[in-house]
């Protein structure tokens, strides 16, 4: 398998896991609720298109994060939170737990952009192995 490319149809989740509580009686650190439940969504949206086999080796990951609201333009950049990178990582990890790729430090060249949408919201995401180097 040299690629894989797909769309979730969700709404991208806005909660993510560096959001965190601090509960004061016993000093534990926590992930929010919300971020909880947006990881389990995540999990599952995924796991619909696994690959059967992980990709071995370097890889290129494509990110799309396309967030509904008709009140902007088709395609105009989201340049709101939640911050880029703090999805990426839930995203990423969700990824490696599934066995998208034996383990994310074999993404070598990532891609990612945040969109505003007027129809259909969700996440896109492209795979593929990266190109040998050569001098």
């Amino acid at each position: 398998m040299d690629k894989i490319e797909f769309y979730m149809i969700m709404n991208p989740p806005t909660a993510t896991a560096q959001q965190k509580q601090f509960n004061r009686q016993t000093g534990q650190v926590y992930m929010k609720t919300e971020a909880v439940a947006a990881r389990k969504t995540l999990m599952a949206h995924l796991a619909e298109h696994r690959p059967e086999e992980p990709f071995k080796g370097p890889v290129k990951v494509e990110i799309g994060w396309c967030y509904q609201n008709p009140n902007k333009k088709n395609g105009e950049w989201h340049e709101s939170k939640p911050d880029l990178d703090n999805l990426e990582k839930d995203l990423l990890d969700c990824m490696t737990k599934l066995r998208f790729y034996e383990d994310d430090k074999h993404i070598v060249y990532k891609t990612s952009w945040k969109r505003w949408v007027t129809d259909i919201p969700g996440i896109f995401i492209k795979i593929q192995e990266a190109e040998e180097v050569t001098a």
